[in-house]
């Protein structure tokens, strides 16, 4: 009979009782497997696997205000086109030819 074998370690009233348990090949549930192969780095790895990190995540998330930004921006052109001087003695000029009023 061939097999693997599982140390398992409990700490009990502060003295530490090893056990040893043998397990058949046969016995290859998901939860047996967990014992036999723990990576002990893995909760310091898992950082790396999270979708923050992603390069898609990076992607879309590189300029986090730009759209807002570039909005913004794009209204106070509109404003200040609008609003120039120049542009103020045009639009009377405009409506004065429009009213047929020439002052």
């Amino acid at each position: 009979m061939g097999g693997a074998a599982v140390w398992k370690q409990q700490v009990i009233r502060g003295i530490t009782e090893v056990d040893f348990h043998p397990i058949s090949i046969k016995d290859t549930s998901v939860a047996t497997m967990a014992q036999l192969y723990r990576d002990p780095w893995a909760k310091r790895e898992a950082w790396r696997k999270h979708p923050v990190f992603s390069h898609r995540f990076f992607a879309r998330n590189i300029f986090p205000g730009f759209g807002l930004g570039l909005g913004a921006f794009v209204v106070y052109l509109a404003v200040d086109t609008i609003t120039h001087p120049s542009n103020i003695e045009k639009l009377k000029e405009d409506a004065r030819k429009q009213t047929g009023k020439d002052h």
